[in-house]
């Protein structure tokens, strides 16, 4: 159906856009994390709006940005490289089943869009909606720990790495939840 909406020109000039788009946030997100580490005088907030202001994009997309970029380190990039960023952003969003749902997306002669890949793997019903929305924000939560302690060159070392293990047994736990209530309701 797209192929008889968007011509072959217009197709591929589009796809060289996403392409375009998702290497350039990826590194917008990239040179924040870095600009991140090295501040000693600004806060992480001050960091995005400075960087939003060179790219014309708010705070929170900056933001939105950093904490992509650091949860997929380059190697899931070029794994995924047919994906768009939007693709990444969303399956952060679906805490353990990232990996599987951007793998689902990648079959085929053409990625599945993001709102497919969604309506896939969300396992947001009427039912379990608040259930999936605290998980969702404890992962996040976890995301953003991760970051900043990645970003925090003024902490000790030994304390990064105390805080990035228990933040990986906290994601592991919720890993084995999610699979075991999975299992059950299979």
């Amino acid at each position: 159906m797209y192929n008889e909406i968007v011509s072959e020109e217009y197709q591929s000039e589009l796809i060289y856009l996403r392409d375009q788009i998702t290497l350039n946030s990826f590194r917008i997100g990239d040179i924040a994390l870095e600009v991140i580490r090295q501040n000693k005088t600004y806060g992480i907030m001050e960091c995005y709006a400075a960087i939003g202001m060179f790219v014309g994009k708010s705070s929170r997309t900056i933001r939105e940005y950093t904490a992509v970029s650091a949860m997929y380190q380059p190697e899931i990039r070029v794994e995924f490289e047919v994906l768009a960023f939007d693709h990444f952003r969303a399956a952060m969003r679906l805490g353990s089943k990232w990996y599987e749902a951007l793998t689902w997306a990648t079959v085929g002669n053409r990625p599945a869009s993001v709102d497919a890949m969604l309506a896939k793997f969300s396992d947001a019903t009427v039912e379990n909606f608040e259930e999936v929305i605290q998980e969702s924000q404890l992962l996040n939560l976890t995301r953003r720990l991760h970051s900043i302690a990645a970003i925090s060159p003024e902490l000790p070392k030994e304390l990064i790495d105390k805080l990035v293990a228990v933040l990986d047994e906290i994601e592991m736990a919720l890993a084995k939840l999610a699979k075991s209530a999975t299992m059950t309701m299979g």
